[in-house]
């Protein structure tokens, strides 16, 4: 019963905070095939929540408040989507989700840049699946100790 709580516990929060997610698997002292996997599907679950539950929340939002027909306005929110558009695209915005945005930020950043849904998930899958083997196989076959050094700075 305590593992099934603390694995639910451990994909809720990987969903939201990846490397807080990262730091109860380190501390609950996982295998790494468990490591990875968890902290992947985490990320995912995070994702998929964020995606669909955006989608929901719009399409209830544009039932209850119609939109009026409007020039485009530009605003400094859309100049700087467009200069992350044409500096890192899609790809920079799903390689920087895990470590340096949160999950749903970044995954409702990388929507507004990218409308086909399959491709976002696609990206985020990869940059999941690359933050996590890579961290992942830092703290378990270096022997470093992530938590110790990330305490140091506080």
């Amino acid at each position: 019963m305590l593992d099934t709580v603390l694995f639910l516990i451990t994909i809720s929060v990987l969903g939201i905070k990846f490397l807080a997610g990262l730091g109860m698997i380190w501390a609950n002292d996982f295998t790494f095939f468990e490591s990875v996997f968890l902290a992947i599907g985490g990320g995912m679950f995070g994702v998929l929540l964020f995606t669909y539950g955006y989608d929901l929340f719009r399409r209830l939002w544009r039932y209850l408040h119609p939109e009026k027909i409007h020039r485009i306005k530009f605003s400094s929110q859309k100049r700087f989507l467009v200069r992350i558009r044409q500096r890192i695209g899609l790809f920079g915005i799903c390689m920087l989700t895990p470590i340096f945005l949160t999950v749903p930020i970044g995954t409702l950043l990388a929507h507004t840049i990218e409308k086909n849904r399959h491709k976002v998930l696609y990206f985020m899958l990869l940059s999941f699946s690359i933050w996590s083997l890579g961290l992942n196989s830092l703290y378990k076959f270096t022997g470093l100790d992530l938590n110790a050094w990330i305490k140091s700075f506080f």
